[in-house]
């Protein structure tokens, strides 16, 4: 797979979402199977999604660095899944979900973002 694939596939994700009213994404190619995207989603409640990838498709899909970040209308921190080398006790480490607070940190799995998108939904009421 190509990276300009990846990325397409990532906007079809945007695209199919019934909550996802307009988004931006920045995707930066770094070869024919690395890039990197930086991405910004606007739902339909007037919350927002914050995202950033750093992808290899070499292989398979391989996210080397993620973070997805969900806020309310009124910019309040609601949850966010990374992988920065931060919380070493974490089960799950590098992978973890902020949920609430920056505080208040939880073992997680890598979610995709079809899996954010999912959760957000459910949040929000409408999955």
């Amino acid at each position: 797979m190509l990276i300009e694939r990846y990325f397409l596939l990532i906007e079809q994700e945007l695209d199919n979402s019934p909550f996802v009213y307009h988004w931006i994404m920045q995707p930066e190619r770094r070869g024919r199977t690395q890039g990197y995207l930086r991405g910004d989603v606007h739902l339909v409640d007037g919350s927002r999604l914050h995202f950033r990838e750093y992808v290899d498709v070499t292989r398979s899909v391989e996210r080397a660095t993620y973070a997805y970040q969900y806020m309310s209308a009124d910019q309040q921190f609601i949850f966010r899944y990374d992988n920065v080398a931060h919380h070493p006790y974490i089960s799950t480490y590098p992978h973890h979900k902020h949920d609430g607070s920056d505080a208040n940190v939880l073992p997680s799995s890598a979610p995709t973002l079809a899996d954010v998108l999912a959760e957000i939904g459910r949040v929000m009421g409408l999955a």
